[in-house]
């Protein structure tokens, strides 16, 4: 267990806990965690024909719920259209939650908002966790770091001609498979009303981590170390964020994580 350190986090048994975003990398990783350990979990997400932007089905699906764990994401990154998504979302969700009763609200966020000002993506999900936390719903929110499993877009989003052109920006990314472990922990224990971070074992450099994956795949193309290249259209800095609240650190490292996907 990745908190098992921290007593408060002890564990419920038996519970209905909904999961909106439940089939997305994380989301759908939650619900089988929890399925497992015998609570009632359902799913929920658009393709299910549930939607939290528009309210679609959620009253109904929230109905007699002890928890909701929000792993969702905007589908657009433009300032209005992120903005947009996640108050919409998260208005809709704490409307329902309350009428339902629920006692626990898990938000999934990412490290570093609550200092980025320049990132419009981190702008709204710094509003999204202020609106839960003014809530007045017991909360958990977990800061994850990077994925390991955005790494090959990460790549990819440099790629100018025959060659990547990417930052040598820090970051320290965790496998998705213990932020949903470090989620469906907490969904099982007492809200903390606070910020946990969950970041991977070692410190990378994005132009780095490019080329061990591009190695892995037997890729021969070049990654280019420059200065002035963006991190998904923002301008990356060599500081990494520094984690909030109570710190998880992940055990998979980034070569094991590819020696999975190997397997």
């Amino acid at each position: 267990m990745l908190v098992k350190q921290h007593s408060e986090l002890f564990m419920f048994n038996n519970m209905k806990i909904v999961v909106i975003g439940g089939t997305s990398l994380i989301g759908k990783q939650v619900v089988a965690n929890l399925s497992k350990s015998g609570h009632d979990v359902v799913p929920a997400s658009p393709s299910l024909g549930i939607n939290s932007k528009t309210g679609k089905g959620i009253a109904k699906t929230l109905k007699g719920a002890d928890v909701l764990i929000d792993t969702t994401n905007a589908t657009s990154f433009m300032p209005d259209e992120v903005m947009d998504f996640f108050v919409s979302s998260t208005i809709n969700l704490i409307q329902s939650a309350k009428s339902a009763s629920i006692i626990h609200y898990i938000v999934l966020s990412v490290t570093g908002t609550e200092r980025d000002d320049a990132n419009a993506y981190y702008i709204a999900k710094r509003v999204q966790e202020n609106l839960v936390v003014y809530s007045g719903i017991p909360f958990s929110i977990v800061h994850a770091t990077q994925l390991f499993e955005f790494i090959p877009g990460i790549t990819e989003s440099g790629l100018v001609g025959d060659e990547f052109y990417l930052p040598p920006a820090h970051f320290q990314p965790v496998a998705s498979a213990e932020v949903a472990e470090l989620l469906s922990e907490i969904a099982g224990g007492v809200p903390v009303n606070r910020i946990i971070s969950i970041v991977g074992p070692e410190k990378l450099c994005i132009d780095d981590s490019a080329r061990k994956y591009l190695s892995f795949k037997k890729d021969k193309r070049k990654v280019i170390t420059d200065n002035n290249a963006n991190y998904f259209e923002t301008k990356a800095t060599t500081k990494p964020h520094v984690p909030a609240g109570v710190v998880i650190i992940g055990n998979m490292n980034y070569e094991e994580w590819l020696g999975e996907q190997g397997a």
